[in-house]
């Protein structure tokens, strides 16, 4: 069993469409603000490397990108569907992003991660 087999609850839960995921949390959790707020907490920084833990559809991950091109973003997810959609995401928008499957408390394994700036998260605790 390799540890991304382990149960998570998927985006919107078991019952959720992913194509919908996006949207839905725009309208249900007034995203543009506190979004925009957590970007100018983070403060990205030119050569920061910034790990996003449990990036989901890779809305946050993209947008430390765009805030400071010259920063290293690095995103975690347990979900391979909604890393392509992340991937779709960031490509459109042409931000270099390296991505990872795994679970959180698999973090450790993974060399890539091992060394940051700065570790962000958001939608997920509650899970």
């Amino acid at each position: 069993m390799t540890d991304t087999d382990r149960d998570f609850v998927p985006a919107l839960g078991k019952s959720g469409s992913l194509d919908r995921y996006d949207a839905a949390i725009a309208l249900m959790t007034r995203e543009k603000r506190w979004r925009s707020d957590l970007l100018k907490l983070v403060a990205p920084q030119p050569g920061d490397r910034i790990v996003d833990i449990g990036c989901g559809t890779g809305t946050l991950a993209i947008a430390l990108k765009g805030g400071e091109p010259e920063s290293e973003i690095l995103a975690v997810d347990p979900d391979p569907a909604v890393l392509e959609i992340a991937q779709s995401k960031a490509r459109t928008a042409g931000a270099d992003i390296h991505w990872f499957e795994a679970m959180g408390d698999a973090l450790d394994g993974i060399a890539a991660l091992q060394e940051c700036d700065k570790i962000v998260s958001s939608l997920v605790f509650h899970q």
